[in-house]
């Protein structure tokens, strides 16, 4: 791989990773943030319901996409001896998912 080629695949995981998880994260802010606001009567199934559904199972899968992304552009930069910017870039892109997971899950137990 060339090191043009390589700069343009590790630029274009960066863009699908920032893309996908802002995305992602932006879903389930607004999501929580609408199921706080909304009235309702029983407003911690409500959350829990959101817990449940959107913050597990589609933040699950929307941040494994972009963890997937992550990996694969860390195993790259590492094999192909990109620079420590972008070695750099893509633990943290690994690790901000997680991390943003668990916060939500968090956030909505102690909510409820």
């Amino acid at each position: 791989m060339s090191n043009n080629t390589k700069r343009k695949f590790l630029t274009t995981l960066k863009i699908i990773f920032i893309t996908i998880y802002v995305a992602m994260t932006a879903f389930l802010a607004w999501g929580l943030i609408d199921t706080l606001t909304a009235p309702s009567e029983n407003a911690s199934l409500a959350l829990g319901l959101y817990l449940a559904i959107v913050v597990i199972i589609f933040g699950f899968i929307g941040y494994a996409v972009s963890l997937i992304m992550a990996a694969i552009g860390l195993i790259v930069a590492i094999v192909k001896h990109a620079g420590k910017g972008d070695v750099g870039f893509f633990i943290v892109a690994v690790i901000l998912p997680i991390v943003t997971e668990g916060a939500f899950i968090l956030i909505c137990q102690l909510i409820a």
